[in-house]
């Protein structure tokens, strides 16, 4: 009788695998590819998998023509997107619910917008010329933003209009355009420029480190134009590599330092003696902002450091070897900061 017992019960558990792995369905996620051409997010029928991509599936997005819209009504979950050389419109009143990454890269004529309502997006990789719009994103989104422009597209080609937040990790080759204010938490890459029109502030936070180099771009017209066009207030620590300097530009653009600011030398075909901090002063009067030191600013360079903008001294400012110039006597003013000269003369 046990005998029986046991082979009747085996019998009944392999029954319940060949059910459950032959005879249910599969839930294996899938690559969805848009067949191409403009239509709606959810019609079945626009995607190579038969079926409206579902939260565990790859969604890939290849355009076969120079305009194109894809409407999303409502929310449209993913895993990943990837958007390739997308010139048109993606978006609508609906949201992306994508648990991984969104790669969008946007074409020339028109440009990628993407603007959505409420989505779900942990990592946003902009590339091209794109357009991103979500004023309602969720507080889980950008975490982690990556912003490459084409170096040979026009200025403000990278545009976000994301309202009010915190980055975690935020890397920017050549140049972003900003609407709103941004915190940076831990990261920020600055290869290029930062740039603003509106009433908003770059913040960088107490345990954040920003690191701008200008090495890859040794040409005198990206050089020139590097660093940051907002108003901006660091808590960190910024290290500047480059002679092109550290630029605000603005005549409200003004510059705040109550973290460290680390400046060495780097190399470049251009402005190779002189290190322009805090503003440019060929620039007239009208674009040069304040900058206040209430923290450390330490300069390692041999060069010439020109303040390019008025400069308030209340905290410490270290210059080791080279010469720190005011142009304009009134720029430098001390307070109640102090300056270390080692090995460095004032001019």
């Amino acid at each position: 009788m046990l005998y029986r017992f046991w082979i009747r019960a085996c019998i009944a558990i392999i029954g319940a695998l060949f059910v459950l792995f032959v005879v249910a369905p599969s839930t294996y996620a899938a690559t969805c590819t848009w067949n191409g051409g403009s239509g709606d997010w959810h019609d079945a029928s626009k995607w190579s998998c038969g079926a409206v991509p579902t939260a565990d599936d790859d969604v890939v997005i290849n355009p076969n023509s120079s305009s194109e819209t894809i409407t999303i009504s409502q929310t449209a979950p993913a895993k990943n997107v990837v958007i390739y050389d997308f010139s048109g419109t993606i978006g609508g009143p609906g949201a992306l619910n994508v648990s991984e990454i969104v790669s969008a890269t946007g074409g020339q004529f028109p440009r990628l917008n993407l603007v959505t309502n409420g989505s779900n997006m942990p990592v946003l990789r902009l590339a091209g010329i794109a357009y991103f719009t979500d004023k309602a994103l969720t507080p889980q989104s950008l975490r982690v933003l990556t912003a490459t422009r084409s170096y040979l597209s026009s200025l403000h080609d990278l545009k976000i209009a994301v309202g009010e937040r915190e980055i975690s990790e935020l890397f920017v080759v050549d140049s972003l355009y900003t609407k709103d204010s941004l915190t940076v938490t831990q990261v920020f890459s600055l290869a290029g420029s930062i740039a603003t029109t509106k009433v908003a502030t770059l913040t960088i936070g107490s345990n954040a480190v920003m690191t701008v180099d200008e090495s890859p771009f040794n040409t005198v017209q990206y050089v020139a134009t590097m660093g940051v066009y907002m108003p901006w207030v660091n808590h960190g620590t910024v290290k500047v590599i480059g002679v092109g300097g550290l630029h605000t530009y603005g005549s409200s653009w003004n510059f705040v330092n109550t973290g460290v600011v680390e400046i060495r030398p780097g190399y470049s075909a251009y402005f190779a003696d002189k290190l322009f901090l805090f503003g440019d002063s060929s620039l007239s009067n009208f674009l040069r902002g304040l900058s206040v030191n209430r923290g450390l600013i330490t300069i390692n360079t041999t060069r010439t450091v020109q303040l390019g903008s008025p400069f308030h001294n209340y905290g410490r400012v270290v210059v080791n070897d080279g010469v720190l110039s005011s142009p304009i006597a009134e720029y430098f003013l001390h307070y109640d900061g102090t300056i270390e000269l080692n090995r460095a003369t004032l001019a």
